[in-house]
């Protein structure tokens, strides 16, 4: 039996499990896409997961060493779940994975998103802060878990603050 992503149309020959490995979106959300807003989204008492990606987490003032982590955003805030620790050097690639995952849900009421930058100069990527976590540098990466039309992070970025304009 062939599936099929109904946001974008990408075919499975096997279901997967919660959200499509093309676009990021979550399949919860896709089915009620189209009678949930944002208002009320943000009003549920559950989690609902939108859009996820695989992202990474760079020390400052580096990028060879950092985090590996999911990123989703939901209604409730941006939820990061960290999967490995990673530093790439010249002689050697070192990765550590965790026995269990960190969990970081940074919440829309208190979550400001700055650009990012790297010894001095404006990245792509951005910059997700609060008062709790400190600033967290998320880099998406459209190759790691799912694709994107135009720039990854933007995307990201913009479905975030739908969020947190409300």
């Amino acid at each position: 039996m062939e599936m099929k992503c109904k946001k974008c149309g990408y075919k499975y020959v096997s279901a997967p499990d919660r959200y499509c490995v093309n676009c990021g979106y979550h399949f919860d959300y896709i089915e009620r896409e189209e009678t949930l807003d944002i208002q009320t989204m943000k009003q549920m008492p559950n989690l609902l997961y939108i859009r996820t990606g695989m992202c990474a987490i760079c020390e400052k003032g580096e990028t060879r060493k950092g985090l590996h982590a999911y990123a989703s955003i939901t209604n409730k805030g941006v939820l990061i779940e960290v999967f490995e620790k990673f530093q790439y050097g010249f002689l050697a690639n070192k990765k550590w994975r965790f026995k269990e995952n960190p969990r970081i849900l940074l919440p829309y009421d208190q979550l400001e998103i700055i650009r990012g930058d790297y010894n001095g100069k404006q990245v792509c990527y951005y910059c997700y802060k609060t008062p709790q976590a400190g600033e967290l540098r998320l880099n998406f990466n459209a190759d790691g878990s799912i694709s994107s039309k135009f720039n990854l992070n933007e995307e990201m970025k913009i479905l975030a603050e739908k969020f947190m304009s409300l």
